[in-house]
């Protein structure tokens, strides 16, 4: 989905304290569980537990926030058209995210958009054709080298080598930066693919009537808890204790579905293994900022 609408479950480690596929995978073996607790409301906690609770297991889903949906986040503007402050749209390439708005009832509607086509603010149009002369000679490169080579290049360093593409090029630059909420420098060379419009051949959709209906519909049933914070997490060889800031959860296994900021402030209890830590350390996270605002006319 466009704009990393969607946040990634954590690994933390063997035991009790594991991701979503692990957890089914351990609970599914016919031990016993008293609960399970999935912090992260987003789609990624969302979909975990949804999947526990069609296998009977009992879960309960912690939020910070006042809402469910992490990345999805649809505002209503007074004159009822709807603004995706969050995640804005989904290839029709992206089958996992279709599959499940069709499991879940949703209808999904056309963008009436092409994501490679833009033009600056304040500039000349843009020719769609330099668009997608651009694209397929990124990808084309991009398929040259193969994939050892860009497993150890940035996205910064895949662009430079093309040399100067010009206005084309400057708002690819910027699309990648701002879709990824960080430096070209940052972002490895891999991250540039179909969700940047780069070799994707499909077109793009979105969930009628917002696209955070995906996350209410997905939330329906479940015992999310909103405005709960998770602090420390402290696990033994057979169960975990999760403390928020006014009480605490017993569960069998827990389930991190957190962005990469809320999982660094976490506490541990053992701590993490030093290779875990290590990696959670070097990982860095931007800020991405959507603005909003009603015009008189288009523009």
């Amino acid at each position: 989905m466009g704009s990393r609408a969607g946040e990634t479950a954590q690994a933390s480690g063997d035991g009790p304290l594991t991701t979503a596929g692990n957890t089914l995978a351990a609970l599914m073996l016919g031990e016993p569980t008293r609960q399970v607790i999935v912090v992260g409301a987003g789609v990624a906690g969302l979909v975990a537990a949804r999947r526990l609770v069609d296998r009977g297991i009992d879960v309960v889903v912690l939020e910070a926030r006042d809402r469910v949906g992490g990345r999805l986040w649809s505002h209503r503007m007074p004159n009822g058209e709807i603004v995706e402050l969050g995640g804005e749209w989904i290839s029709t390439t992206q089958t996992a995210v279709m599959g499940l708005a069709n499991e879940l009832g949703l209808e999904l509607i056309d963008t009436g958009m092409d994501f490679i086509s833009r033009d600056p603010v304040g500039g000349p149009p843009i020719a769609d054709e330099e668009h997608e002369r651009l694209a397929r000679l990124l990808a084309d490169r991009m398929q040259e080298m193969g994939p050892v080579r860009l497993a150890s290049m940035s996205a910064e360093e895949v662009l430079d080598g093309l040399g100067d593409t010009g206005p084309a090029g400057s708002i690819l630059r910027n699309r990648l930066q701002g879709t990824a909420g960080a430096l070209l420098e940052s972002i490895a060379a891999a991250e540039i693919g179909e969700e940047f419009g780069i070799g994707d051949d499909g077109s793009y959709v979105r969930v009628e009537g917002g696209n955070d209906r995906l996350a209410h519909a997905l939330a329906a049933g479940l015992d999310v808890r909103l405005g709960v914070e998770a602090v420390s997490i402290r696990q033994t060889e057979h169960d975990v204790t999760l403390e928020t800031a006014d009480e605490a959860f017993l569960a069998s296994a827990v389930v991190l579905a957190t962005p990469l900021g809320v999982l660094k402030r976490l506490r541990f209890d053992p701590q993490l293994p030093d290779e875990v830590a290590h990696v959670l350390g070097s990982l860095r996270m931007g800020v991405g900022i959507k603005i909003a605002m009603a015009t008189a006319e288009p523009p």
